[in-house]
């Protein structure tokens, strides 16, 4: 009996290899973008909301004529507003709306001015 030395060892070869490694690079990049998109998404999500709420409670601020300081925790974001007399003029007020997400990243900043006290005609 002669013992057959070379035996066939099944494996791969060195393109299928390249093509599987391909594959899967392509795979993983497609993922990442898909995942990045979806993170960008959300984010401009929450600065559309705050942009709307900042508009919100500045047409309130006029309506209501609320020339005061005040702090807005509305979830995911909160919104600073802070009032001052505009260039020394105490019939102007200038009132600012900052919106910080939760880690206090800024993402919304709206500036107003005010006619807080009004002309008298001749």
């Amino acid at each position: 009996m002669k013992m057959n030395i070379r035996k066939k060892i099944k494996g791969s070869t060195l393109i299928e290899v390249l093509v599987g490694v391909t594959i899967l690079s392509i795979t993983l990049g497609a993922s990442l973008m898909i995942f990045v998109n979806v993170t960008e998404m959300n984010n401009s999500n929450v600065k559309t909301q705050a942009y709307l709420k900042v508009n919100e409670l500045a047409v309130e601020t006029a309506e209501e004529k609320n020339f005061t300081e005040n702090e807005y925790e509305l979830g995911t974001f909160r919104i600073v507003k802070t009032v001052e007399t505009y260039q020394e003029n105490n019939e102007l007020t200038k009132v600012v709306f900052k919106a910080f997400n939760l880690k206090e990243k800024l993402l919304v900043t709206k500036q107003q001015i005010f006619l807080t006290k009004a002309h008298e005609k001749d």
